[in-house]
């Protein structure tokens, strides 16, 4: 085997190698942008579920208010199924009102 079919040989092999390289890359470059792709999609997803979530909370407070304030009527199995989280509500509004008024007592003495 001479020089130039040795030189020519190598120069196989380069080029073989670059291709594979390029192809290699090509295809993770494929991959992370479906990645990325997909986590855009994740979290446009994430945003609207919380969103949604954040609706249901407005909903459910003002439902609540309405139950409490008795401006509407349930009906009585329903009564049964809201009355005990509403009576929960109202212990725990009473328990954050009791935490808020000892914070305000203690900036009072603060002073």
């Amino acid at each position: 085997m001479d020089t130039e079919d040795i030189v020519n040989k190598v120069k196989l092999a380069l080029s073989k190698g670059a291709a594979g390289a390029m192809s290699a890359f090509e295809k993770a470059g494929d991959k992370v942008q479906k990645f990325s792709d997909a986590s855009v999609v994740k979290i446009e997803k994430k945003q609207l579920e919380m969103k949604r979530d954040a609706k249901y909370q407005a909903l459910g407070e003002k439902l609540s208010a309405l139950i409490a304030e008795k401006k509407i009527e349930l009906p009585e199995g329903v009564v049964i199924e809201v009355e005990p989280i509403q009576e929960e509500i109202q212990t725990l509004t009473n328990q954050i009102k009791e935490k808020n008024d000892l914070l305000e007592k203690g900036k009072e003495e603060d002073k």
